[in-house]
């Protein structure tokens, strides 16, 4: 649970932004002269002072009609959204006055610097302020208790205690020195302390609203509800006025709702909570409780909505950018995961954690400039953190500095001998440098520290079958158990591998060791129902599908969970015509939330594979209300062309383009249907929308240098060229790269490419006609013929 202390400052602007919007667009009423300048800001003050926000808003834009450059209209501007909770606009306005104040009012000054420190920008604000002549005390004990707000900002509690002490000592009546103070002592759990502050700014204003919010904050960690309700309730009464929900409102509602709750007092409790339902902040509550719930039920698609719906109402609301930033990540959607951590971070959501993921999605895009200022930020907080010093030594490895690398993975390792990633990462440093028994020595360093950390041992195999070692990675794994008692990783990974290699007897094997140490692990289960499908399939091909499918039953019954032995179940149904059997499982799978889309896509596989194309299609059609991307679009278009044509059959497409232009998989799937109809014009206009968005994209780039190829644009080659360098394993990009170059005259080049790919692809009838034609234009003859016949047994 939230702690209620520190809950009150959301740092997101998620009250009246339809307002704020309307504030900076609208046109304003009763237009003045420039003598009614004046006249137009003390009605607005006025306003401002008597909640009439809204009031206030037409009075100030009047202002500016009347004297656009008034640095009095954007000082109170700022004011005004202050008022509001949104911090960042306030900084703007009050900038924008300062530009325009040939000689700035020293009280505006300091509203910037405050600003700047409540929106985390800490950047020079200590240099700032000591340039700053203070003219009497209260500049001086506001000096000092700014540089302890930028300290409180990074996190340096302590030291920021001794300066707001400071400032007390200078100004014992700063009331914002008095409750920071207060704020930290409640943080550190002591309350006595805490509520001995507040009265102290009570005493100095009793109608300071912060001082009373924070005063009922502390009560109910207290659990002295009577005097929560009564603080809250003198809170409410100086912001009640406002016609607008505010962050400061909502809280103030927030914590009465709850004193009420625990007084008993339901029906004042259920009309307060009423109001927050109906205002944005609450909306925002909902949908990020919404997003909560649906990912603790696994349905990541309508955690995605909800948290849509929470960043629509306040974009920058830093846990709702968490949450789908780390969905994101886990999807592989680095971009969209980097965009929403960023925001996180920037917010100061759970900051490690945030900073953490954000470095690792940086290193993943490439981004290692960024990452590198993360990780230096983190090791200036904690220079002895071996997590940073080993992300320190990614970032080296992947700039191809291994030596620089290899000193970074070495001081996390003095910090911390057995810590894994830095183990694991000197591996792979030490595989890069060509020195194999030096990475090997690292990975068992690492397989011994962590012997149940199946990731691990698993990277082990990988590294065992890249340099030809796969059999001392297999024996030294083996010999975990007798080295460190009897982890569970280890048979569960060489039954996963010998599973792979189609070993089933090995796998078996490790299987029922795995079984003998923990029966009842999901991990075990899970291979065991594996190991079920994979002797399923051994039978399908055998012919003798009743015993495939008692092995598909038996899968499903050891892990109802196995999304893979469903599916298959399914298909052998289907294709043994029991289209009605097979129904019944994606049925079954729809019921479940986690598995709610893969069982409408099943159905609508199903109903095609029975040729009842209007019924796959309302199907696909389902899903796709819920799940627009580009794969299910070209399906639902393929199913649609077997009873309409093809214009009728891409129009959902083109609604999607309609309803998102800037979406990149909705522009990509019509160009590729509009290419498939040899409309090759809308094609390329498409696909150069699609690079003007993401100019390296190899499947857009790939298929319109083919397109360019055919209408003899000289741009083929290039593009092709690009594509072929971002995914050179890519069979069909390598095959189109290879081809232009051999319509190029450039067959040295062109032959390996071509080579490459049909190794890669040897049942791709056009790649392999592609390298028998340039075979045989070298001169090739008898190695040409071999591939024709390679085709014809196709």
């Amino acid at each position: 649970m939230m702690n209620p202390i520190f809950s009150f400052h959301l740092k997101a602007t998620i009250c009246a932004i339809t307002f704020v919007a309307s504030m900076l667009t609208a046109g304003c009423q009763e237009p003045s002269g420039p003598a009614n300048n004046g006249q137009h800001l003390v009605k607005a003050q006025s306003f401002i002072n008597g909640g009439q926000l809204s009031a206030a808003r037409i009075e100030i834009m009047n202002a500016f009609q009347a004297r656009p450059n008034d640095p009095a209209a954007y000082f109170l501007m700022s004011e005004l959204f202050e008022t509001m909770g949104s911090l960042e606009e306030s900084l703007e306005q009050l900038n924008k006055g300062l530009d325009l104040s040939p000689e700035p009012p020293r009280k505006k000054i300091f509203k910037k610097i405050r600003l700047e420190l409540m929106t985390q920008r800490n950047t020079g604000i200590n240099e700032r302020l000591d340039a700053i002549s203070p003219a009497d005390v209260s500049e001086k004990a506001e000096i000092v208790y700014l540089k302890a707000s930028s300290l409180i900002n990074n996190k340096q509690y302590d030291d920021a205690k001794i300066l707001l002490k400071q400032a007390l000592d200078i100004l014992p009546t700063h009331v914002d020195s008095l409750l920071f103070l207060a704020k930290l002592s409640a943080r550190d759990n002591d309350l006595d302390t805490a509520n001995a502050l507040i009265d102290t700014a009570l005493n100095v204003d009793k109608n300071d609203g912060d001082s009373l919010i924070l005063k009922g904050q502390v009560a109910l960690k207290q659990k002295d509800f009577i005097t929560a309700e009564e603080s809250f309730t003198y809170a409410l009464l100086s912001l009640n006025k406002l016609d607008i929900m505010t962050p400061k409102k909502y809280t103030i509602l927030s914590g009465l709702v709850l004193a009420l709750n625990k007084l008993g007092q339901q029906d004042k409790a259920i009309r307060y909570t009423g109001i927050l339902a109906k205002s944005r902040p609450g909306q925002l509550k909902s949908s990020y409780k919404g997003a909560l719930d649906a990912l603790s039920h696994r349905d990541i698609t309508k955690a995605q909505d909800e948290l849509e719906k929470a960043l629509r109402l306040a974009p920058s609301h830093a846990p709702s950018n968490y949450l789908l930033g780390m969905t994101k990540l886990k999807q592989g959607d680095l971009e969209a995961a980097e965009k929403h951590l960023s925001m996180a971070l920037k917010g100061d959501y759970i900051p490690e954690k945030t900073r953490l993921a954000l470095i690792l999605t940086r290193i993943k895009l490439e981004q290692l400039d960024e990452a590198q200022q993360l990780v230096d930020l983190g090791l200036k907080e904690s220079p002895e953190n071996p997590t940073y010093l080993a992300l320190r030594g990614n970032i080296l490895s992947t700039q191809g500095k291994e030596k620089e690398a290899e000193k970074a993975f070495q001081s996390a390792l003095d910090k911390n001998s057995g810590f894994v990633p830095a183990l694991n990462g000197l591996a792979k440093t030490y595989e890069k440098m060509g020195d194999i028994n030096a990475s090997k020595n690292q990975l068992l360093l690492a397989a011994m520290a962590a012997p149940n950390n199946s990731q691990l041992l698993a990277s082990l195999i990988r590294f065992g079958m890249r340099n030809n070692q796969t059999d001392w990675a297999l024996k030294e794994i083996k010999r975990l158990p007798t080295l460190k008692g009897e982890p569970l990783a280890a048979p569960l990974v060489l039954g996963a591998y010998y599973l792979q290699a189609h070993d089933l007897k090995q796998s078996q094997k490790y299987l029922d060791k795995a079984e003998a140490i923990k029966p009842d692990s999901p991990l075990v289960k899970r291979l065991s129902s594996n190991l079920y499908m994979a002797k399923a399939l051994v039978a399908t091909k055998a012919g003798n599908k009743k015993e495939a499918l008692s092995l598909l039953n038996h899968a499903t019954s050891t892990a109802p969970k196995n999304l893979k032995a469903h599916v298959l179940k399914a298909g052998l149904l289907s294709k043994d015509g029991n289209t009605q059997g097979a129904i019944k499982i994606a049925k079954h799978l729809q019921n479940d939330k986690q598995f709610y889309a893969t069982g409408i896509e099943l159905e609508g596989n199903i109903w095609a594979e029975a040729a009842q194309f209007k019924k796959a299609s309302n199907s696909f059609e389902t899903l796709w209300k819920t799940n627009k991307n580009g794969k299910l679009a070209i399906k639902i278009y393929r199913i649609k062309k077997e009873y309409s044509d093809a214009n009728e059959a891409m129009q959902h497409i083109k609604e999607w383009v309609n309803d998102k232009p800037d979406a990149l998989p909705a522009i990509t799937a019509l160009a590729m249907l509009e290419q498939e109809n040899n409309n090759k014009k809308m094609a390329i206009t498409l696909y150069e929308k699609a690079l003007a968005i993401k100019a390296n994209n190899p499947l857009v780039l790939n298929n319109l240098s083919y397109i360019y190829y055919e209408e003899d644009n000289p741009r083929a080659l290039e593009l092709a060229a690009k594509a072929y360098a971002l995914v050179p394993e890519n069979a069909a990009i390598a095959d189109t790269y290879g081809w232009i170059l051999i319509e190029n005259n450039q067959l040295d080049k062109g032959l390996p490419v071509l080579e490459q790919a049909a190794k890669a692809a040897p049942t791709a009838k056009e790649i392999l006609q592609h390298y028998s034609e340039a075979l045989t234009r070298a001169g090739k003859l008898e190695e040409a013929g071999q591939i024709m016949e390679q085709i014809t047994k196709l």
